[in-house]
């Protein structure tokens, strides 16, 4: 091997590992299942939009055509050829522990389901706590302000409503209800 040979060689290898470097490779068996990239070059019927998905499947994996391409067991509406390159391919990872969705696993306790009984009265209270720190905003100010108005208005209505009758009650919590449902209907 002459020195040019061995320059041509080293500099070859630099090249393609630098090309490589973002890239990972992803191998396929038969019988596994992987999700379709849906493309409106090749499925013009599925991607008329923006808003449509943008993957499809799970499909089992037929055959390994090489390295590079797969065969996929696709169904008969699809009308394309069932043969898809591995950048077109996401293996299907199975969820066996029936996780919900709703269910936030990057902040613990960030779960946007309400278990059990739910407070607005409550949340507002602990939005208060959470949101003391950072800049005064005009949004946050309407929101303190209405947090406080409704605070001192149950104060105010629980302090009324134990010296006045039963009939009174059931009036007040009326209007009350009406005050914040914003029916704009007064008694």
């Amino acid at each position: 091997m002459s020195r040019f040979d061995y320059i041509l060689r080293r500099k070859t290898t630099k090249y393609a590992k630098q090309a490589n470097k973002g890239r990972k490779m992803v191998r396929f068996e038969p019988g596994d299942l992987v999700w379709i990239h849906i493309s409106k070059g090749r499925f013009p019927s599925k991607r008329k939009s923006k808003l449509m998905p943008r993957a499809d499947g799970p499909f089992r994996i037929i055959e390994k055509v090489n390295d590079n391409a797969y065969k996929v067991d696709l169904p008969g509406d699809y009308n394309v050829s069932a043969t898809f390159n591995v950048k077109d391919l996401s293996p299907y990872l199975d969820d066996d522990d029936d996780s919900d969705l709703r269910t936030n696993h990057f902040q613990p306790g960030a779960d946007d389901v309400h278990h059990g009984n739910y407070n607005p009265s409550r949340k507002a209270e602990s939005n208060m706590q959470e949101d003391s720190d950072g800049p005064m905003t005009r949004a946050r100010a309407k929101q303190l302000q209405r947090a406080l108005t409704n605070q001192i208005a149950m104060i105010e209505a629980a302090s009324e409503l134990k010296i006045s009758n039963q009939f009174e009650i059931g009036s007040r919590v009326l209007i009350c209800l009406q005050l914040e449902l914003g029916d704009g209907k007064s008694p």
